[in-house]
């Protein structure tokens, strides 16, 4: 049982915890290094959720044979969900989307640098446009 379960249970008489120690497992990909403090906080929900999870960080599109391993390794374990943090211009869903099987993606787009809404809106848009079914 882990630190926060344990600190639930602790603090709180009426909780229900789910007690599988892994019900799912899950692959967080990067494009780039500055998106990495996000799919840390991605990693540390998921791993708290009881689902196993794939750390793909800093995988790029810009060079499509960097994710040759990657996607090796997802199709390898039978990972459940992709989650593809993208900044910029939210290509890393749609290059995924187009490239694994995996009905169910998971889109987070990210504008560091960015800070017109209208930037942020139409990054939303090409994501969710990419998705087989977004979320």
């Amino acid at each position: 049982m882990n630190e926060q379960i344990k600190a639930l249970k602790l603090n709180f008489k009426d909780v229900h915890v789910n007690e599988i120690e892994e019900i799912g497992k899950i692959a967080i990909f990067t494009a780039g290094t500055s998106n990495i403090p996000v799919a840390e906080e991605a990693y540390t929900t998921a791993r708290f959720l009881g689902l196993e999870v794939l750390k793909l960080y800093g995988v790029g599109i810009a060079c499509i044979y960097r994710l040759v391993e990657p996607l090796k390794k997802v199709k390898d374990e039978n990972v459940d969900v992709i989650i593809a943090i993208a900044g910029m211009e939210g290509a890393l869903p749609s290059v995924l989307a187009g490239l694994v099987d995996i009905s169910t993606h998971i889109g987070l787009p990210l504008i560091p640098v960015l800070k017109s809404k209208l930037e942020g809106n139409r990054l939303l848009i090409r994501i969710l446009e990419a998705l087989e079914r977004p979320v």
